[in-house]
């Protein structure tokens, strides 16, 4: 009988975790929210975990030169000038007080 890796006999949760997010991020955003700040509670993370966490995560900007190709665009931007876009003129509104006082 040949010998089995430690590999084989360890479960492989990459599938489990990987439905339990897509699940997760299905979720109302201040139900996910609740339910991250109630698992970080009950596992004494401190806030600064997080923020560390957050700092770590890999950047989704992508380089125009990538991007524009994309969206049938021109690589090089030297054609974006100005004038190039068209310009839609905007309502002025001019809004209560109180409304401004209710927003900050």
């Amino acid at each position: 009988m040949p010998k089995r890796n430690r590999e084989d006999n360890e479960p492989s949760i990459l599938g489990s975790v990987s439905q339990i997010v897509d699940t997760l991020v299905d979720l109302q955003p201040d139900d996910l929210a609740k339910l991250l700040t109630h698992i970080a509670y009950k596992a004494y993370l401190p806030n600064a975990a997080f923020k560390r966490a957050r700092v770590d995560l890999p950047s989704f900007a992508a380089k125009w030169a990538t991007f524009a190709p994309n969206l049938g665009m021109r690589s090089d931007t030297s054609y974006l000038e100005p004038d190039y876009f068209e310009v839609w003129p905007t309502t002025s509104y001019h809004l209560p007080s109180s409304f401004h006082m209710t927003v900050v």
